[in-house]
């Protein structure tokens, strides 16, 4: 018994099947690459966004040790007791050398790190200082910040 085929019926169907199957598989490639492309540039900003956290609490410990070392030069380099003339210190290198704000990023990093303290009158009568500790840095998806807040109260 001899089974005759009919190529020429065909000819064109499996041309067709193999352009449908390079056109899904094309498809799912570039899904995945531009789901890939986002995932990276998520955990880079969350990379970053962690750093600048770290960066922060750096400078919030640092001005910890500031006020327990001396508390009355501490409290002296704070301004204003409404905020309105509070007083900026860039703090990359963990000094009170730089007044104002950070011209310049840290040294080797995108980051500039700013401190501003101000007096703050607390309802018990204590002398407070309200300091706040910004971590700056900009990319290709703009300016970005970290902030820190926090209330040092003289020890009596």
């Amino acid at each position: 018994m001899v089974i005759k085929i009919n190529i020429k019926k065909d000819k064109g169907q499996f041309l067709i099947e193999l352009l449908v199957a390079l056109t899904l598989a094309v498809m799912i490639v570039v899904a995945v690459v531009g789901l890939s492309a986002v995932s990276i540039k998520t955990a880079y900003r969350a990379k970053q966004d962690t750093e600048a956290k770290r960066l922060a609490e750096e400078a919030m410990e640092w001005l910890r040790s500031e006020k327990k070392r001396n508390w009355s030069d501490f409290y002296n380099k704070a301004d204003g007791d409404d905020g309105s003339n509070d007083t900026d210190y860039c703090l990359n290198n963990l000094n009170w050398s730089s007044s104002g704000s950070c011209v310049n990023n840290m040294t080797g990093k995108i980051y500039k790190r700013e401190a501003r303290l101000y007096r703050y009158l607390t309802g018990i009568g204590k002398q407070s200082v309200k300091s706040t500790v910004d971590v700056k840095w900009t990319d290709n998806q703009g300016e970005h910040i970290v902030t820190l807040t926090t209330v040092f109260t003289s020890e009596e």
